[in-house]
């Protein structure tokens, strides 16, 4: 047992490492000095990765690239982690009217693509700065945009709107433009047109995006262009660090943070994360929640571990924040808690129940199911896993697919299998996944039966898949969704 919770870990570890795919659909506020590569050697020298690919004409807008099929093709090119997203440089900054129907209509048509494409890919929205001297081609006509600071301040609303109005995240490299002009202006962020990146405009952009992307920051980062010096590269580094992670909520930066209040019989835990769409709370003494905001009430004394976990696009981002709080209940309390003390579910909708109250439970935790928080995760993912590659992704192409297959049906006739097995696997699968989903919702004694059955099923089917792959000759890579959900089912199986 303790082998396989070893290898488990180390699982874990390896599926966390700071790797990503970026994907930049922009223009020449991209490509200029080469911000993807910058980014990608910033990761390196911090002991991170960042692959990237690019589309970025001169001069292009959200709404070009929402009707070139190129960029079309690039974001369905592959299961990108990331997608830049950023407008012609005025665009964003002109009046609300303008931008409503010229702007905001093409981000969600963009960001609708690379959703269907991939729904595990955050969309990251690229604020740019204002010109150095304002836009004087359309003061004019819109004169908030005649000095720098109007026009910035034009471009963070714009950006930041569609970063909230899509559930995106926001690379704030415009304010960390503004905070940089602020605290040292001897520092050149703008090439000669006073409109393009200059070397050192494009690494203070390239460092907020290392930010924006992995939460760290990026003091330290050994790798600076020749032309900017060691103590102008720290200084920029400071800049977007603090830019970006002294305001993860405001870029909508998906994060796990929470706060609470000690009532006295009670405590009420504040969920303060951002861009989440569900999470779950362990109190630290064997009870659950799934309210964003829960009270809970402790039977004893101690130093509980709270651990908070978010979840994102469809549950397939998740990021946790544990943190010690103590507890101190009189004695007479905690005798009259032991004695009442009964055994605690947690129903389907987040409630605390005892096990006499009625209707459908969520079993997490319970005297009687010794369920723990991890093969709750587990049983979800691997159902998740299964019910996406097997009805959402059927169709579709993947990196994964055996041999040159482009859906499921042309990978089973690539290993040479008759075609009724496509269906018996499927069936098997699929059933195999939904019963564990249901077993965290009851305690029949047939679902409950069938729970190690369903496990047994999936480890052969997925050894079977391993089999396929190594018969064809597909690289181990190809393998590996297969040889995860093979050790997502042995957990589940002898973990207590």
């Amino acid at each position: 047992m303790r082998k396989i919770i070893i290898f488990l870990l180390l699982i874990y570890n390896l599926s966390s490492a700071q790797t990503y795919d970026v994907l930049f659909i922009g223009n020449s506020y991209i490509y200029y000095n080469d911000l993807p590569d910058m980014l990608s050697k910033i990761s390196t020298s911090l002991g991170d990765s960042i692959f990237f690919d690019q589309y970025t004409p001169g001069g292009y807008s959200l709404y070009a690239h929402s009707q070139d099929q190129l960029t079309i093709d690039k974001i369905n090119q592959q299961n990108w982690d990331y997608v830049v997203l950023q407008d012609q440089s005025q665009r964003p900054s002109l009046s609300p009217a303008y931008v409503s129907t010229a702007v905001f209509p093409y981000a969600e048509q963009l960001v609708d693509l690379i959703y269907q494409n991939y729904n595990c890919s955050e969309p990251l929205f690229y604020m740019t700065w204002g010109r150095k001297n304002g836009d004087q081609t359309n003061c004019v006509n819109y004169p908030p945009v005649c000095t720098y600071l109007g026009m910035q301040e034009r471009l963070r609303h714009s950006y930041v709107s569609m970063g909230f109005s899509n559930n995106a995240t926001i690379s704030p490299v415009g304010i960390a433009f503004k905070n940089c002009i602020a605290f040292d202006s001897t520092i050149e962020l703008y090439n000669n047109d006073n409109s393009h990146p200059s070397v050192h405009g494009s690494y203070l952009a390239a460092c907020v995006f290392y930010s924006s992307i992995f939460k760290k920051p990026s003091i330290g980062a050994l790798y600076i262009p020749n032309a900017i010096s060691s103590s102008d590269a720290l200084f920029l580094q400071q800049i977007a660090s603090s830019t970006v992670l002294d305001s993860i909520s405001s870029w909508n930066i998906f994060n796990a943070n929470f706060s609470y209040v000690d009532n006295g019989d009670s405590i009420s835990f504040i969920n303060s994360s951002s861009n989440f769409e569900n999470c779950i709370w362990d109190f630290g003494d064997g009870n659950f929640s799934s309210l964003e905001n829960p009270s809970h009430h402790y039977l004893n004394s101690g130093i509980y571990n709270i651990k908070l976990i978010v979840y994102t696009n469809d549950w397939c981002l998740m990021d946790v924040l544990e943190e010690e709080i103590t507890i101190t209940i009189s004695s007479i309390e905690e005798n009259n808690n032991t004695s009442q003390k009964k055994n605690k579910y947690l129903d389907f909708f987040g409630r605390i129940t005892d096990s006499k109250s009625k209707g459908l439970k969520f079993f997490i935790n319970s005297e009687k199911s010794n369920m723990t928080l991890l093969i709750l995760v587990l049983k979800i993912t691997l159902f998740l896993v299964i019910i996406n590659v097997w009805v959402f992704r059927f169709k579709k192409s993947t990196p994964y697919r055996g041999g040159q297959a482009n859906s499921m049906t042309e990978e089973f006739t690539s290993y040479n299998l008759p075609s009724f097995m496509l269906y018996v696997v499927g069936a098997l699968k699929i059933l195999a996944a939904t019963t564990l989903l249901l077993s965290l919702f009851s305690e029949n004694e047939i679902i409950t039966g069938l729970v190690d059955y369903s496990l047994y099923t999936m480890c052969l089917l997925m050894v079977g898949a391993i089999f396929m792959h190594i018969k064809i000759s597909d690289p181990l890579m190809k393998s590996l969704p297969a040889f995860l959900m093979l050790v997502i089912s042995l957990a589940i199986l002898f973990l207590p």
